[in-house]
């Protein structure tokens, strides 16, 4: 349950709206479920100036990192997407930001840090992308519209591969009063989707992004995918009863568009993230076309089709709410688990799942795999349904990434390299802690995880190399070196383990020796030429087999307070002390950039990563 009290850093709910509100109206102002720390942003990281930050709006800041971070969680180092046909799409609204500033400061930073369409031009800018860039506002189905202009794009040949991002924050009390004035608001903490206690909705934050590309060039790439992409939708509803009335029709419309984009039969999905309003009116319309829409079918043995929502633990993301229904979607198909609706107490007067192969759950369960007529398990499908007051509705198709087998090869068992570096010492220890905790999952090999290293991050000045065989010899390494009292040297006391700085420091082999002791498998004289500064040919290390990447921890950030005083009458809003790291040195990236390759027609896209 994410939902709380209105946090006293952000405003005095109590003191909202004025005093003519009655004690309902005013508890429909007290309940939201916001993010922390979103005054923070490592503008040194991203190369930008202190003062320019400040006027950022957060949402800027907040996207730029997450996409950073999404691109990493691929396993790929930013730097190899310069000069690529990647697409960025960004769902957000006009930011509140500076709304309250007496002051109009500088005028020209101010511009370009409030402009909604500066978001994904600044996120296209940074990592020097040449795709389109382009902000999309819908009201709440805004996510699910960029993704699906974003599918249109790859598919079309306009970008190889796009960024896809949404973001929504609640910076000043001024939405609460349009919303509660609209009678929108529920006065309860948990929004009540689909339920008789169903009143309204509970505003929520939410910000990330996912990385998308065809499946062939994922799986190609090594890529780690965590679901496809199969269809989408798009469709206004027309005339309704008034004009921010969600409209049926236009829901059937969006989900016919995105199943028949899928090529599947309605009856193969067996999941339904819906929109879940928590309006007996809007969710009477949502269901019922659900409903219609996925019991058209031949398949007279079509199995449950479960319906659930995120908004009864998360509260409802307004222009990001289907980021928080994709990113749950990814996770549940991920885990294979039907995830149930949070407090569930059953449907209201309105609903009804009789004679319908619908169904509402209150708890988690195992979601079975389907299988064709020989038993042969197919992949679980899914789907997501998203509107806007704005009349636009949109559908999505996802499902379950099934890999091909693989062949495991001794090789992979054999002593990996593993490299890590950071822009200062402090960042290294804290990258390598994190490293630690990270690589005892089980169902990482080492191989994966040297690989990844290796090719999918960008290399700074200060750096660790790590010989081991087993991921357990390499999270011991990580830790020793993450809880060291002592300076950085060149030498640990363990012979597998080497650290240092590259500024000053000599000894790194010509290019032909470090070749030769690359195909003769001297890793540790490898280890060291790394360090110093030398360059590896890291394909000659990778085993044969080992083909895939996989999401580990990115460069630790050390995000400052970026907050113009007086910008909303409020004090910066972070709550917690922040460690700095300054940084020795500019990157190093040694890998060269990836040619664009052939842009071909993709039906489906895989989605590879997501925050």
């Amino acid at each position: 349950d994410a939902v709380s009290e209105v946090p006293p850093q952000r405003w005095d709910w109590k003191q909202v709206g004025g005093a003519g509100l009655t004690e309902a109206e005013r508890e429909c102002l007290r309940w939201g479920a916001f993010l922390d720390d979103v005054a923070l942003f490592d503008a040194e990281f991203f190369g930008i100036d202190s003062e320019e930050a400040q006027y950022m709006s957060p949402q800027q800041r907040l996207l730029l990192t997450h996409a950073w971070r999404a691109v990493e969680d691929a396993g790929i180092a930013p730097a190899t997407l310069a000069q690529s046909a990647t697409g960025v799409f960004i769902a957000s609204v006009p930011s509140d930001y500076l709304n309250r500033l007496d002051q109009p400061g500088n005028v020209p930073l101010r511009v370009t840090g409030l402009s909604t369409s500066m978001i994904p031009n600044r996120i296209s800018q940074v990592l020097n992308l040449r795709g389109p860039s382009e902000h999309c506002d819908t009201a709440c189905s805004s996510t699910l519209v960029a993704l699906h202009r974003a599918v249109q794009a790859i598919r079309s040949g306009e970008c190889a591969q796009a960024l896809v991002g949404a973001a929504n924050l609640l910076l000043t009390p001024a939405g609460y009063i349009g919303f509660q004035a609209m009678g929108y608001l529920s006065a309860q903490p948990r929004m009540a989707a689909f339920e008789p206690g169903a009143a309204g909705f509970v505003r929520a934050e939410s910000v990330g992004a996912l990385l998308l590309k065809p499946v062939s060039q994922a799986e190609a790439d090594g890529d780690p995918i965590y679901g496809v992409i199969r269809g989408s939708g798009v469709a206004h509803g027309g005339g309704a009863l008034s004009l921010t009335t969600p409209n049926g029709q236009g829901m059937r419309e969006a989900m016919r568009q995105a199943c028949e984009s899928a090529a599947i039969d309605p009856a193969s999905v067996s999941y339904v993230e819906a929109h879940g309003i928590a309006s007996p009116l809007g969710d009477a319309i949502e269901i019922n076309a659900i409903r219609a829409e996925y019991e058209r079918s031949h398949d007279e043995q079509a199995g449950a089709c479960h319906v659930g929502s995120a908004r009864s633990s998360v509260g409802y993301a307004e222009v990001a709410s289907g980021l928080v229904s994709l990113v749950k979607v990814l996770m549940a198909l991920r885990h294979r688990t039907l995830p149930g609706i949070a407090g569930f107490t059953g449907l209201h007067e309105h609903l009804s799942s009789s004679g319908s192969r619908l169904r509402f759950s209150d708890a988690h369960q195992p979601w079975p795999a389907p299988c064709d007529a020989r038993g042969t398990p197919l992949p679980r499908r899914a789907a997501i349904n998203n509107f806007g007051f704005s009349g636009v509705n949109a559908h999505l198709v996802l499902e379950e990434y099934l890999p091909p087998p693989v062949v495991q090869q001794d090789a992979c068992n054999a002593p990996q390299l593993i490299v890590l570096s950071a822009r200062s010492e402090a960042a290294l220890r804290q990258y390598a802690a994190e490293l630690a905790a990270a690589v005892q999952n089980p169902s990482l090999a080492l191989a994966e995880i040297a690989l990844t290293l290796q090719t999918g991050r960008p290399f700074y000045h200060w750096r660790l190399a790590v010989v081991a065989d087993s991921s357990v010899a390499l999270a011991h390494a990580l830790c020793s070196f993450a809880d060291a009292n002592a300076g950085m040297s060149a030498d640990s006391a363990a012979a597998a383990v080497i650290s240092g700085s590259i500024t000053g420091k000599g000894g790194v082999a010509t290019q032909e020796q470090a070749d030769d002791w690359a195909h003769a498998g001297r890793l540790e004289a490898l280890a060291r030429h790394w360090v110093r500064g030398g360059t590896v040919n890291w394909q000659v290390l990778r085993p044969a087999g080992v083909a895939r990447r996989v999401a580990l921890p990115g460069h630790p950030l050390a995000p400052q307070p970026h907050w113009v005083a007086g910008a909303t009458g409020l004090a910066p809003m972070h709550s917690r002390q922040v460690q700095e790291h300054r940084a020795s040195a500019p990157a190093i990236d040694d890998s060269p950039p990836k040619p664009a390759g052939k842009r071909a027609r993709r039906r489906e896209v895989a989605s590879t990563t997501s925050n």
